[in-house]
């Protein structure tokens, strides 16, 4: 039983479009060789016409096997080997990005929502914000900054460093998925790096249009990687091995 809701959840990951065809194939396949074969054609052209198209279907649908054991559940197997990775490395840039954007509202004495965030509130936010303030951050790590500019920094390193762990794996992960990262990848950049963080700014008003892009696609990246890395059928032993 194992095995078939295994095959089962692989079927499930295959593309719409391909297995509509393979269905369709199947069917026409079925319903000509045990019941319209029984039947002799009014023509000529309707009896080549069928032998065509049942060949098409058998053609089709051998590619379809070829395709499913050959190529597709290889692929569906690595991403099951990679799910553990992936959630744990995507949780944590979520949890980064959270605590970040958790201190922004309380060091501006804002109430936190981040399930509804928005850019406005944002920006809302970091108006009230003195860069040059030494920062303590209490549920991360307890660490603290000489200013905005350095904690800044230093949680950008922290949230391109698992980003980059999980890109170099880009041959191996879904594209959807991957461009989600390498959107992210790009925001980091633009928000952190020492040469775009402004040091006379009076606030960090500057931020709020990046920072608030880069929430937005680590929700993104979150709703893929559910959609896409759910229906995988991994499922995990009580010795937290992998089995399939």
């Amino acid at each position: 039983m194992g095995g078939l809701k295994i095959l089962w959840n692989r079927l499930k990951t295959i593309k719409k479009e391909i297995g509509v065809l393979a269905i369709v194939a199947l069917s026409s396949i079925l319903i000509i060789e045990f019941w319209l074969n029984n039947y002799s054609a009014n023509y000529k052209f309707q009896y080549q016409f069928g032998q065509f198209y049942l060949k098409l279907c058998y053609s089709y649908f051998s590619a379809f096997i070829f395709y499913f054991f050959v190529v597709h559940v290889p692929r569906e197997r690595r991403k099951a080997k990679l799910w553990l990775y992936l959630n744990n490395k995507s949780a944590s840039i979520i949890n980064e990005i959270h605590h970040l954007i958790r201190l922004i509202y309380e060091k501006a004495s804002i109430n936190f929502d981040y399930v509804n965030l928005t850019n406005e509130q944002l920006d809302e936010a970091l108006k009230k914000i003195n860069p040059h303030e030494s920062v303590f951050v209490p549920f991360d790590n307890k660490v603290a900054f000489e200013n905005w500019f350095e904690y800044l920094y230093n949680k950008g390193q922290r949230i391109k460093k698992l980003v980059h762990e999980m890109l170099i794996l880009n041959d191996s992960i879904d594209s959807e998925f991957l461009e989600c990262l390498t959107f992210m990848d790009n925001e980091l950049i633009i928000c952190f790096s020492h040469e775009n963080i402004i040091i006379g700014n009076p606030n960090l008003a500057w931020l709020s249009h990046n920072l608030y892009e880069l929430y937005r696609n680590s929700n993104q990246m979150n709703m893929v990687f559910r959609r896409v890395y759910k229906p995988l059928g991994l499922v995990l032993s009580a010795s937290n091995k992998f089995t399939y």
